[in-house]
């Protein structure tokens, strides 16, 4: 998968998940995207050094916890020296706006995620570029990052439960997965798919 694209998504992803009380299973997704917005803020910025007064104020405008996130987040950063730490603030070495998704992406590639995020990853891509069936996803998941049934059944669950991806039941044993962003990008063209997809299935 592109890294832009798989930054955005951790970025999608970490945005549903803050809505939600408990991120378990979903840690490493929370912490590359959470430090992918702050890495966007800082960026954006079009400053090489930032005090720690514009930080805070930054981080608090990307619905970040100055407290108890920001220091762990700029940990991250510092780590994979996308960032020097002072004591009077931080230095963004060669990071833009362009770039931000794609540092978000390698962070998340460096924290070595377990299959199950990886695959709630490629599922909302798959399901954003063309409804697909539960059990077509499963099992082409399952193959690819050598799950188990029950672990990529909790996949599909998690993902539908947090809003990573859209669900319509289609029959007793089978649902049809799709994402909203399937309505906005080339919108009529896959307006038509997913009708033609959902009436074939329903017939």
């Amino acid at each position: 998968m592109d890294k832009k694209i798989k930054g955005s998504w951790l970025i999608h992803h970490t945005n549903k998940l803050q809505n939600i009380n408990n991120q378990a299973g979903f840690e490493k997704t929370f912490l590359s995207g959470k430090s992918g917005i702050l890495l966007s803020a800082i960026s954006s910025n079009n400053q090489i050094t930032i005090t720690n007064k514009r930080l805070e104020i930054l981080a608090k405008a990307a619905n970040i916890n100055t407290l108890f996130e920001l220091p762990k987040l700029l940990e991250v950063l510092k780590k994979m020296e996308l960032i020097d730490i002072a004591s009077n603030g931080i230095s963004v070495l060669g990071v833009t706006t362009t770039t931000a998704l794609q540092h978000t992406a390698n962070i998340f590639d460096s924290l070595e995620p377990n299959s199950q995020e990886q695959a709630a990853i490629d599922l909302a891509e798959r399901a954003s570029l063309t409804p697909v069936k539960s059990t077509d996803a499963a099992s082409e998941l399952a193959d690819l990052y050598h799950l188990n049934k029950s672990d990529i059944d909790q996949v599909i669950y998690d993902s539908e439960q947090i809003g990573f991806i859209d669900v319509e039941n289609i029959g007793k044993n089978d649902k049809l997965l799709f994402n909203g962003n399937l309505f906005r990008r080339e919108t009529k063209k896959k307006s038509k798919q997913f009708l033609t997809l959902f009436l074939k299935l329903n017939n």
